[in-house]
């Protein structure tokens, strides 16, 4: 989405609440069948407000994300995909194969993500790789490079086998490829392991995903500490 769709999208999405709130009046309802449609098309209207509350939300959080001319992380559940932005445009994307028995994992990560519907937006507070293999050719790179603005030259050759995105408050996403890895530190990939134990009297929410070789070394190389990720909560 462009900068400038977002704030055609924001003035559609004034104009349609100003109207919806104008709707709300009418005469007093006297009947019990006027009641009843009444109350009808109350929820009706409350549900509307809900998803224009939403929306609207969604739209200022990425107008702000858009003029920070960083690159930033939408976990886009609507589309069911993985997208990485700067300045409102799309320069990588995903699509989630998320099917049935991941729908209990994903809604108990979305409602971490969002505390009661609060945040839409977190901050990146750390990244781990578990496994990776060095080998990786120079197409590859390039391709990634494009994305992280870096030269090739100066880009480490590692493809991840697994590695982690955290945004703190036991919130994790775990990326997993096919690539056959040897583990970068056995004793920091305890220390991990051990934490998450420690983190689950608390509550905690994982999400896995099986990715590409190719799209997982991009994610991996972008997604640094500090990084802000989007979420468009609507499954």
């Amino acid at each position: 989405m462009s900068y400038k769709n977002i704030l055609y999208r924001l003035a559609i999405l004034f104009t349609l609440t100003a109207t919806l709130l104008l709707s709300c009046g009418g005469d007093d309802v006297t009947s019990e069948k006027d009641a009843f449609d009444s109350n009808s098309k109350t929820s009706a209207k409350k549900w509307n407000y809900d998803s224009a509350d939403l929306e609207y939300r969604l739209i200022a959080s990425e107008l702000k994300l858009a003029q920070m001319k960083k690159t930033y992380f939408v976990l886009d559940f609507k589309e069911k995909s993985l997208i990485l932005k700067l300045g409102g445009a799309t320069v990588w994307s995903y699509s989630m194969n998320i099917d049935a028995d991941n729908s209990d994992e994903l809604n108990d990560f979305i409602e971490r993500f969002m505390e009661k519907k609060k945040l839409l937006v977190r901050p990146v507070t750390e990244k781990h790789l578990f496994a990776a293999t060095e080998k990786s050719s120079d197409s590859i790179l390039s391709i990634v490079s494009q994305v992280v603005r870096a030269d090739v030259s100066l880009m480490q050759r590692d493809i991840p086998q697994r590695f982690e995105i955290h945004w703190g408050d036991g919130l994790t996403l775990e990326v997993k490829t096919e690539v056959a890895g040897e583990p970068r530190s056995k004793l920091k990939n305890a220390v991990i392991e051990f934490r998450k134990v420690l983190q689950k009297p608390f509550g905690e929410a994982t999400l896995s995903i099986i990715m590409d070789a190719e799209s997982a070394m991009t994610l991996y190389r972008v997604a640094d500490r500090g990084m802000m990720t989007l979420i468009n909560p609507e499954t």
